[in-house]
Formats: C-alpha cells, sequence, structure tokens
C-alpha cells in the first residue's frame, strides 16, 4: 500500500495526501468573477417536446395531450317549449259609443220610356258572312256536297226583307258579271239567324235555303244584306264580300291556263273561299275583314285578282 503520504505509488505524487490515508484532499476555489448562466430557450416548429415552447408538446408529436372524445357523447337539439298564450279579451271603456249615423232616403220617379222614332238597334259584331253552297263552303274540303253541317233557317215568308235597290255602290267588274243573275235583298236572312242567334251582316245564299233547311226557295242565287250592316256603316263592304261569293259561284266552269278550276285555285292561293271574298274587298278599296288576317295585298296578291276577273269575266 503505497497510497499513502510520502509512499512510492505512481499515482500519488510526493508529498500528496496525508499520513496513511488514500484519499487525496483537493479545495476547488472558483475565480471571484466567474459566473454561470443557463442560457434562454427559443421554440420554434417542429415535431416533439419542446417543439413550441420549453415543455410543451409531447415527445415526437405536435401536441401535449391528445384529445378523445367520451364513448358515450352525443349530441340534441333540446326538446321544444310551448308558450302558453292567453287571450285577454278587450274591454271598450265604459264612455265609449258609437253610432251608423242617419240613412237619408230619396225618393226616385220612375218614368215610362219611349223609344224616338228613328231609333235602331245594334245586336254586336260580325258573327258570319256565310255561304251556303255545300262543299268547300268555308274552306277546300269542308262542308257536305249541296248541305251544311250548320244548317241554317230561312224565314218563313219575305214580309220582313225588301230590296236592296240601287246597286251603284257595286264596282264595275263585279258587277258586269252578277248583275241580272243575283237577288239582292236587305233583310236578315233567319236560317243564318238560327245558327249564329243574330243577324249575320251578309249572307250568300246559292240554293234559297228554307227555314227547315231544305233547299229551293224562290230566293236561290240571292245576297241579304241585314239592317246591322247599314247601322254599322259597313253595307258596301259586305257588299262585296257576299259578291265576291256570287262571283266565285258564277266562275265556277273558268279555268287557269293550266285547265285548273280558278275557283278552286283561288281557294287554294288564298286559304279559303272567305278569305279570297275578304281579299276582294281590300282590292275594291274597303276595309272591313272579318276572315283576313294577313293585313293588306301584296302586289302578288292583286294581280292574281286581277287575272281572275280578267279572265273570268270574259265569258
Amino acid at each position: 500500500m503505497a497510497s499513502i503520504w510520502g509512499g512510492d505509488s505512481p499515482s500519488v505524487a510526493w508529498g500528496d495526501n496525508s499520513w496513511q490515508s488514500n484519499t487525496v484532499s483537493i479545495s476547488l476555489t472558483a475565480p471571484s468573477a466567474s459566473t454561470s448562466s443557463v442560457g434562454s430557450i427559443t421554440a420554434f416548429n417542429q415535431n416533439g417536446w419542446g417543439g413550441a415552447q420549453w415543455g410543451n408538446d409531447g415527445w415526437g408529436v405536435n401536441f401535449a395531450v391528445a384529445l378523445t372524445a367520451p364513448a358515450g357523447l352525443s349530441t340534441s337539439l333540446g326538446s321544444l317549449i310551448a308558450e302558453q298564450f292567453i287571450d285577454a279579451p278587450l274591454t271598450a271603456p265604459t264612455n265609449l259609443t258609437s253610432s251608423l249615423g242617419s240613412l237619408t232616403t230619396t225618393q226616385l220617379s220612375i218614368a215610362d220610356l219611349t223609344a224616338p222614332s228613328q231609333m235602331t238597334s245594334q245586336v254586336g259584331d260580325f258573327d258570319n258572312a256565310g255561304t251556303l253552297v255545300g262543299w268547300g263552303r268555308n274552306g277546300w274540303g269542308e262542308e257536305p256536297y249541296g248541305d251544311s253541317f250548320n244548317k241554317l233557317v230561312q224565314p218563313a215568308g219575305l214580309s220582313t226583307t225588301s230590296s236592296v235597290g240601287s246597286l251603284t255602290a257595286l264596282p264595275e267588274e263585279l258587277k258586269g258579271v252578277i248583275q241580272n243573275k243575283i237577288l239582292f235583298i236587305n233583310g236578315c236572312h233567319q236560317y243564318a239567324l238560327s245558327v249564329v242567334s243574330r243577324c249575320p251582316y251578309g249572307v250568300w245564299d246559292s240554293s234559297g235555303t228554307y227555314p227547315d233547311g231544305t233547299k229551293g226557295a224562290e230566293w236561290t242565287l240571292s245576297i241579304w244584306i241585314s239592317d246591322r250592316a247599314f247601322t254599322a256603316g259597313e253595307q258596301r263592304d259586305v257588299l262585296i264580300h257576299e259578291s265576291a261569293h256570287a262571283l266565285s259561284y258564277l266562275t265556277r266552269n273558268c279555268n287557269t291556263e293550266n285547265n285548273t278550276s280558278f275557283r278552286k285555285d283561288a281557294w287554294d292561293y288564298f286559304g279559303s273561299e272567305e278569305q279570297f271574298a275578304d281579299a276582294l274587298v281590300l282590292y275594291f278599296g274597303g276595309s272591313y275583314n272579318h276572315y283576313r288576317i294577313s293585313g293588306d295585298l301584296t302586289n302578288e296578291e292583286t294581280n292574281y285578282i286581277s287575272n281572275y276577273i280578267g279572265t273570268c269575266s270574259e265569258g
């Protein structure tokens, strides 16, 4: 054991230690100006303990404590609570009063009405200016041959009708074809009256229709102009319209240059015989139309009518 004081152990220098002691006592004395410091913590955005700040977050994760919902967690909208409403009657103040006022009546004197000597009446708008020629009456292929699906009823007599008289209002081109061949009557065509419940402005009756719908009355080939047309001031246009039907009927054997019926060709060209008749009203300077909806005549339509009348009035 040469570790004692003055021993010869190589780990102990000469003069070190104390007598017979293996303990070396050395006193450490810090320099008078020596200080120590832990330093400052710098947090940074990394996962793990201290990633956000000192001692924050768990090891290897970016949160301190993982949140776990309880196993029995549930949500509810709650329950509806209905409030009780109490109707409170309103009570008028004791001094409140109301009054309807007083009723005042005025005695009215009833006087008899006396019609003026020149008073006229008008039923309403124009309903029909129909032909009574059967098949093709209102358009190509319409109505049965020599009959009508909508039969009119002729008055029992002619006591309420009279001749139209002067035909100066009729254009010469039409007058030259139908004059002395057609009977013109100023009156209400009763056959038409029973169908439309009013007197039409005008009617073309080619077959002379009796009140029961049978044919062959003395007014065969007749044009009827009612007082309604005169009252409305449309008698000239209505006369031309019905005369156009007469023109179409009297020229039924007139053919086009292609040797087809000019009458049927006109039906196809204008859409129906009624529209052809309305077109003639415009052709002769009139304006009243009931069937035509396409407005003024085109130059082509005007030339067509001129050709029709010029060709079919020669015979």
